[in-house]
Parts: C-alpha cells; sequence; structure tokens
C-alpha cells in the first residue's frame, strides 16, 4: 500500500510571520494539503499542530462521532473545519479511533490546556486504522505537547509482526571427488604469515644474555632480523651468521 503522511505545524494567528514571509502559512499549508488529497489511489494521513480549536465538531460528511475534552471552537478551528470538509478530510482525534474517550488534550500551557495537536486521514484510510489504536501521552518532561502515536496496517488489514526464525538447514556433502583432492592439495602449499615470516627470519626465542661485536663494548647492535625486549629479557631472531659468531643481537 502507497501512503502519504505528512507532518507539519501551523503558525499561532498571533504570530509575526510578515517579518519573514509574504505568504500566510495558512494559504500555503491550505495550497499543500490540496494538492496532497488529489491523489486517489494514494490515502493521506496528515498529523500536527494546528493552534486551532474545534471543540466536538466534525467535518462535514463525517461518518466518526467525537468527543473532546476540549469543548472550545475558535475562529481558525472553524476554518480548518471547512477545510478538512472541502476535502474530505476526518479528524481522527477523539472518535473511536482514540484510545482515550473522550479525546485527551494535546497542548499543556499556563492557564488552559486544549486540543491543537491533530492526526487527520482520508476516508479510504480508516480500516487500516484500528480502533482504540491512537494514544495521546502527556510529556510534560520535555514539551508542552503530548506524544501523538499511532498504529497502521501497511498492507491488507492484516497487522504483521516480526517475521520468524528460519530453521536451520543441514548442509550435507557427497564424497570426496579427484578435484576437491586436487584443491586440498594446493591450498596446503599455501604458507601462512607465522610460516613465511619464520623461513625468511628464522626461528624467535626468548634469550637474557646481549651479544655484542667485538671491539664495541657496551654499545648494542642490532643486524639480520628483528629485535625487541620484554619484561623477563630479549626476544631475538638469529642470523645465519649468529650460529658461527655468536656475536649478533643487541646488549643494553
Amino acid at each position: 500500500m502507497a501512503l502519504r503522511i505528512d507532518p507539519f505545524y501551523l503558525l499561532p494567528v498571533s504570530s509575526a510571520w510578515p517579518d519573514w514571509t509574504d505568504v500566510d502559512p495558512v494559504i500555503r499549508f491550505q495550497e499543500a494539503m490540496t494538492a496532497c488529497s488529489l491523489s486517489v489511489d494514494k490515502p493521506l494521513l496528515v498529523a500536527g499542530d494546528t493552534n486551532s480549536r474545534v471543540g466536538d465538531r466534525l467535518p462535514r460528511g463525517s461518518t466518526l462521532g467525537r468527543l473532546s475534552s476540549d469543548t472550545v471552537v475558535n475562529t481558525r478551528g472553524r476554518w480548518f473545519l471547512r477545510l478538512c470538509s472541502d476535502l474530505r478530510l476526518l479528524i481522527l482525534n477523539g472518535t473511536a479511533k482514540e484510545f482515550n474517550h473522550p479525546g485527551a488534550f494535546t497542548s499543556f500551557q499556563l492557564i488552559r490546556s486544549s486540543v491543537i495537536d491533530f492526526i487527520i486521514a482520508t476516508p479510504g484510510l480508516l480500516p487500516r486504522i484500528q480502533d482504540r489504536s491512537i494514544r495521546i501521552t502527556q510529556m510534560l518532561d520535555w514539551s508542552d505537547h503530548a506524544q501523538i502515536e499511532m498504529k497502521i496496517a501497511a498492507v491488507g488489514d492484516r497487522l504483521y509482526g516480526p517475521p520468524r526464525a528460519a530453521k536451520p538447514v543441514t548442509i550435507e556433502f557427497g564424497p570426496a571427488t579427484a578435484l576437491d583432492t586436487m584443491a586440498e592439495k594446493v591450498l596446503k602449499l599455501v604458507r601462512s604469515h607465522a610460516e613465511s615470516s619464520r623461513l625468511l627470519y628464522g626461528p624467535v626465542f626468548p634469550s637474557r644474555r646481549g651479544a655484542c661485536v667485538p671491539g664495541f663494548r657496551h654499545k648494542g647492535l642490532l643486524e639480520f632480523g628483528s629485535f625487541r625486549s620484554t619484561r623477563d629479557g630479549y626476544l631475538a631472531c638469529p642470523s645465519r651468521e649468529e650460529s658461527t659468531t655468536g656475536c649478533y643481537g643487541a646488549t643494553e
């Protein structure tokens, strides 16, 4: 199912919108809602802050009853009801789709609480919205507006949960072929990094003694290989010459 979801915020009537735009935000909102609602095969869901109060009233032609905790209707609210009526949009707050009854407040100010945040939808979306699936929760610890949550059956009329884990599939291999045997032999010929280093530098062994080149007392040298000190002593990589001279390595 293709679905269009539009969040919005409509400035209060008393806002100084002429300071930053030449067009009334109400007109822009009306134009956007009209354009979005024209799609026949794509249901529309709109949620946001209208800064309007519509009381218990319904858009014209609505098939849902409404009961709201806010009974006040203001001028912006009457305009919003006319817009929803003209575009055949339904207000879902306070209807059977909301968990709270009557519809809960959505805005909490110092002098009053009100319902100014709405969820509205096209009639074709109603079968996919379960009754009591819209929850409005007061969130005063971080906002003066409530949190509005809802669920929609996106595919068909059934709500789908997370997929179940698939059963593990047992893989059974047949008898080894001649090609398998050849591949195994080739893989055994490939040296690991550790084997290659050991063949290049010789084996690594711990040693506490230092070795000096004759004639250089108390002066450490490092030749042919790698060397590092540890807490317990030294680790040195001997060279071929060390087996005969025994003087390559390092001292403190």
